[in-house]
């Protein structure tokens, strides 16, 4: 049986000593789509269900990311985080220390560049910190950070 789809018609050649050809033809997806709606009709008070239960699941939860994902996820941004890197090699926390911006974001420079890293800008840099829970300080002639005393550089 022919369909009309021309890549189905499309007469195919085997190359070897005896020249062979052949027809493929495909089921016409039309009876194969009356085929699986009669087969489907049972079930769907059934599929129905489950959708109305998986619906009222995602209202009340939420979409949550499986467990391994959020695990492989959060062990691939704390490998990936370079400004957590630099404070474990560059710094100790001491809750009464502060150090300057300027200070601080030198130290990061050299890191960074050493590391094949990019720098950024000293406000990126500050964000970065504040997003590791370093808080900052101010006075009239400096700024700074809370918490973080920078190794080599006494206290």
């Amino acid at each position: 049986m022919a369909t009309t789809d021309p890549a189905s018609d499309q007469l195919t050649k085997l190359s070897g000593a005896a020249s062979t050809s052949f027809r493929s033809t495909l089921p016409s997806p039309r009876r194969s789509a009356i085929q699986l709606d009669d087969k489907l009709k049972e079930e769907w008070p059934g599929i129905l269900a489950w959708m109305i239960q998986g619906c009222l699941d995602w209202q009340k939860h939420g979409l949550a990311s499986p467990d391994p994902l959020a695990s492989a996820t959060a062990a691939y941004l704390e490998a990936e985080d370079t400004h957590a890197a630099w404070m474990a090699e560059c710094c100790i926390q001491d809750p009464d220390a502060r150090e300057r911006v300027s200070d601080l974001f030198a130290s990061w420079s050299e890191w960074a560049k050493e590391a094949g890293e990019s720098v950024g800008s000293q406000r990126s840099f500050s964000e970065r910190l504040e997003a590791h829970g370093v808080r900052r300080w101010r006075r009239r002639d400096a700024r700074g950070f809370i918490g973080l005393r920078l190794l080599g550089v006494p206290g």
